[in-house]
Order: C-alpha cells, then structure tokens, then sequence
C-alpha cells in the first residue's frame, strides 16, 4: 500500500487570510513567504489581462516568483495594472499548496523593485491518497493459508498425543 499526503483546501469555504505584510524586493531578490524561500525572478509586460487586450493608455506588468516548497517549485504570476493613466489595479495570485497569495502594490522603477504584499492562511485540509498494490490479494491469500496449516498442524499433533498418551505411551 502506497500513501501520499498532500493539501488540499475546501473550494465551498473561504480561507482566513492574515492581515497583509508588505515587503520590498529588487528582481534576483530572495525572500521569505509563509515559511517558504521566494525569489522574485523577472518582471514581465503583460499585453492582455484575463483575455480582454490592453489600450494604448493601459499599462500591465507581471511579476514571477518561485517559491521553493517542500516537494518542489510553485510560480505565483500577481499583475500590476494602470488602466488610463489613473486607475491602479492588482490581481493577485495564490499557490494553494503553500496556503498563500501574493499581490504587487506597487512599482519602484528608480530601484528596479516592487513592493508585494502577501497574505497567509492555514492549512485546514490534508489528504491521504493510498494506491492499492496488484498483488496484494495474493499475499493475504498466502497469510490464510500458513494461518489454516499452522492451526491444522496443531489439531493433528494434539489428537496424536491424546490418543499416545491413552495407550500409556508418553514421549
């Protein structure tokens, strides 16, 4: 029987989010995340934004952070928003597993940093996967079998002794 155990959050329920914590990072920096190692790698241009293409007055960039987890590397891709010059807006993005999200609050291009903030919430779900094995049936099957033996093994040497020790033959 193999197990694996991951997270895995109620999609009817809304997670408590922590209060927002603020942090400014330059691209290459690294920095901590809900106990994890992020980095912030680029800062890319975005064109479209949830499949609606940017005006000529809109501006998008799009930050990429790797966060290193237990099992493995998770991307969070928040994007930063100027629509007309006047109106700021952030979409941010959550990496499930880590129990996490990310937004960019805003853009410091005189640093080539950016200001993120991230919020945190528990991890109230955990999953057992198990995978049952082929051939598992075939070793219970084996185990019944020495079971039954050992207990026919035992019959037949108790009744041997009684029926010696009836004749008067003790070994």
């Amino acid at each position: 029987m193999y197990t694996h155990v991951r997270v895995f959050s109620d999609p009817d329920q809304e997670p408590d989010w922590s209060e927002a914590k603020e942090i400014k990072v330059a691209i290459g920096d690294q920095f901590f995340v809900n106990d994890y190692v992020a980095t912030l790698t680029k800062m890319d241009p975005v064109t479209s934004v949830g499949g609606t293409p940017l005006s000529a007055n809109d501006i998008a960039v799009k930050a990429v952070i790797e966060v290193q987890g237990e099992y493995g590397n998770y991307l969070a891709e928040p994007v930063f928003i100027i629509r007309d010059r006047e109106y700021v807006g952030r979409i941010d993005d959550e990496v499930f597993d880590l129990a996490f999200r990310v937004s960019v609050q805003s853009i410091i291009p005189q640093e080539n940093a950016v200001v993120l903030a991230y919020q945190t919430t528990q991890k109230d779900w955990i999953i057992m996967e198990a995978v049952n094995k082929p051939w598992i049936y075939l070793l219970w099957l084996g185990t019944f079998m020495l079971v039954i033996g050992g207990i026919v093994a035992i019959r037949r040497r108790y009744l041997e002794f009684m029926k010696m020790r009836d004749k008067g033959v003790e070994a």
